[in-house]
């Protein structure tokens, strides 16, 4: 059991801060808000969870996006990639598409607070939450499920989050100690909002830095194979 799932499991309560809504939780926030969803709360995971959260991770480049209504008050945005390499899980198909919740369609917008959806002819690696459950976001703790891949000057490809900047390491992250000497301590352990980079804890980034500080996405990838085989060793 991820410590995700088991803090949601352990305090119902915490499920407010979750990335993981329900159908019909997407219903009833569409009939409070028509065009704008606002405050989002994301909680932050550290990166060997956003890894073992991930039902399929694959890297791709993003050839088609669309927006489309998906209901009387939903509108999704559609986001089409061409599959380049699956690290994590059983995808054999050679493109796929993920939806995102908002968008605009014939004058009509909705607009979702932290939303960042991955633009045409992107390439990155993405951590994809679930194949078959509809999420508000499709990806792991979504900016933290998202990493850019940018060529340097010399044609290697260079990683960075969602937000450009340079990924320039991964660390594991100590789990939280619940033994707090107060109740907000044991809160500020027990529960982490995303910051404003929006990369997991133990993702190590240097926004000042050029792109050819970044990792190179052979390191990228070959440190999550190596957390793979790690999470698959631990009972």
């Amino acid at each position: 059991m991820t410590f995700t799932r088991y803090l949601t499991r352990q305090r119902p309560w915490v499920t407010l801060f979750s990335t993981r809504f329900s159908v019909w939780m997407s219903a009833v926030l569409l009939c409070l808000v028509v065009t704008r969803v606002q405050a989002t709360t994301v909680l932050q995971l550290s990166f060997p969870e956003v890894v073992d959260n991930a039902e399929l991770i694959f890297e791709g480049q993003v050839s088609n996006v669309e927006s489309v209504q998906t209901g009387p008050r939903s509108i999704h945005t559609k986001v089409t990639f061409d599959v380049i390499t699956v690290i994590k899980g059983d995808y054999f198909q050679s493109n796929i598409s993920l939806q995102y919740l908002g968008g605009e369609v014939d004058g009509r917008r909705l607009v979702v607070q932290g939303m960042q959806v991955p633009q045409l002819g992107e390439t990155g690696i993405f951590f994809v939450e679930s194949l078959h459950e509809p999420l508000i976001h499709p990806l792991v703790g979504w900016a933290q499920g998202h990493f850019l891949l940018e060529a340097d000057q010399r044609g290697a490809s260079r990683v960075l989050t969602a937000d450009h900047a340079p990924v320039t390491g991964l660390a594991l992250v100590p789990a939280a100690d619940p033994a707090s000497d107060t109740v907000a301590e044991a809160l500020e352990d027990w529960i982490r909002i995303l910051e404003d980079n929006g990369a997991a804890r133990g993702v190590m980034t240097a926004q000042d830095r050029p792109v050819e500080d970044a990792m190179s996405a052979s390191d990228f990838r070959a440190q999550i194979q190596l957390m793979l085989d790690v999470q698959q060793q631990v009972p």
